[in-house]
């Protein structure tokens, strides 16, 4: 009769086991997938320290550029503006073929400037003859 009552809670004892070794087994298998993970997250900070480490020297690379064209004195110079095609002999004769009729394209290729340029000068002189 003993034995009649140890095969009964057998299966019992069984699904027991059975869950343990699965949650051992689940366990064991969330610790690699942490390992795993702690070595990628090492390498990726390995990479990201790397590439601060050159952004960094590049930024001690342009302050001393910088240095040095500060010059001296610690005072930066200012580029010299852009010189404009366009002195006062080209304007009157810009204003002078515009009266004749002619075109800003034709202005423009025969004084040898920017079409840009002419363009604002014929507005600027329109503005001022309507005034």
């Amino acid at each position: 009769m003993h034995w009649i009552a140890i095969f009964q809670y057998l299966p019992i004892y069984a699904l027991v086991a059975i869950s343990l070794g699965l949650c051992l087994y689940l366990f064991c298998t969330a610790k690699r997938e942490i390992r795993r993970l702690q070595l990628r997250m090492k390498q990726q900070n390995v990479l990201l320290q790397e590439a601060y480490d050159r952004m960094e020297f590049a930024v001690e690379q342009l302050k001393k550029q910088f240095g040095e064209l500060e010059g001296k004195t610690g005072e930066m110079v200012p580029p010299s503006p852009a010189q404009s095609g366009m002195n006062l002999n080209k304007r009157t004769q810009a204003a002078r073929m515009f009266r004749r009729g002619e075109r800003p394209e034709q202005i423009a290729a025969a004084l040898s400037l920017p079409r840009n340029e002419v363009a604002l000068l014929l507005k600027i002189h329109q503005a001022s003859m309507a005034s």
